[in-house]
């Protein structure tokens, strides 16, 4: 068992960022197949498409095993955002969420968390990535449009801020019961 408390922020071009700064990326597999994909659907090789389909299915689980066991032997704690997946396949950032496989990747770190002896919650996401985790000012890009803004500094204190390892600091804190200013504690 580790020995550390972590909070996660789930997402879409990193797939879980820790408030420790590691952060665990991987290609978006569907993006990366889709090609093959589509061209085995055109020619109707049903056979093919289904190899496909569970090649990034596996690919994707073997992943996340791998990424959650780390996890989970690092930290006691473990807090992970609880953005929500049902609204953000309504946007235009459908495929990239299926692909990222959240559900997967929380059933997972609570299961193993358990096994190895360590807790694993769910922490309040909210106005996680624009709040200073130094100061807690809301002065970070906010709204969809500003998603591509990967870095960004603090108006109030002037520290700078990777978006995802921020936020994941700010739901460790909330998780923990911490107030930060304008963030509400679970």
């Amino acid at each position: 068992m580790g020995h550390l408390e972590v909070g996660i922020d789930l997402g879409l071009k990193n797939q879980m960022s820790c408030s420790d700064g590691v952060v665990y990326s991987r290609t978006n597999l569907t993006r990366h197949h889709e090609d093959a994909l589509a061209m085995a659907q055109r020619a109707g090789k049903k056979k093919r498409v289904k190899t496909i389909q569970a090649k990034i299915a596996h690919t994707r689980t073997d992943w996340t095993h791998k990424a959650t066991t780390d996890i989970a032997r690092r930290a006691k704690l473990i807090i992970i955002g609880d953005v929500s997946s049902m609204k953000l396949i309504k946007t235009r950032f459908a495929k990239s969420t299926y692909d990222a496989a959240w559900g997967i990747a929380r059933s997972q770190l609570h299961y193993k968390a358990i096994r190895l002896a360590g807790v694993c919650v769910d922490g309040n996401e909210r106005f996680s990535s624009v709040t200073c985790s130094a100061c807690g000012t809301r002065s970070g890009p906010s709204g969809l449009g500003a998603l591509g803004v990967r870095e960004w500094c603090c108006a109030s204190c002037g520290v700078v801020h990777h978006r995802d390892v921020n936020a994941a600091q700010n739901i460790l804190r909330t998780g923990r019961g911490t107030p930060i200013k304008g963030i509400p504690v679970l």
